[in-house]
């Protein structure tokens, strides 16, 4: 699990490559980008990270957005745990159909491989 090709750091997403999308227009996740950068400074980015401050407006490399949106997704993850909501991971697995249950029920997911589950 991580940034994707796009922006992981094995693939394009070098410190060349940026993003199209700055700091001030990122929703707001469980934690917010500049004190994401704050508490992990990011290393080969000197030019978008001086002084331990962030330009809200400059264009964000794509390899850093990618760590944040990763580690934003693993906080979810520990959040929801925490709260005891089971969650259940499984790559390499395409998603055919997501089933709504009736009054409420849990949703039934639908893989390639052909198992369900039901989650909420």
């Amino acid at each position: 699990m991580g940034g994707g090709y796009a922006l992981r750091q094995n693939g394009r997403g070098n410190g060349k490559h940026l993003a199209n999308v700055s700091a001030n227009e990122l929703p707001l996740l469980a934690e917010d980008f500049e004190s994401y950068v704050q508490r992990y400074p990011p290393k080969g980015f000197d030019s978008f990270f001086q002084e331990n401050k962030v330009n809200p407006f400059e264009v964000i490399p794509r390899r850093l957005l990618g760590d944040y949106l990763e580690h934003s997704f693993h906080s979810y993850i520990e959040m929801a745990r925490t709260l005891g909501i089971s969650v259940d991971i499984r790559l390499n697995t395409c998603v055919e159909d997501i089933i709504p249950g009736n009054g409420g029920l849990p949703y039934r997911i639908v893989t390639t491989q052909g198992s369900s589950r039901r989650t909420l």
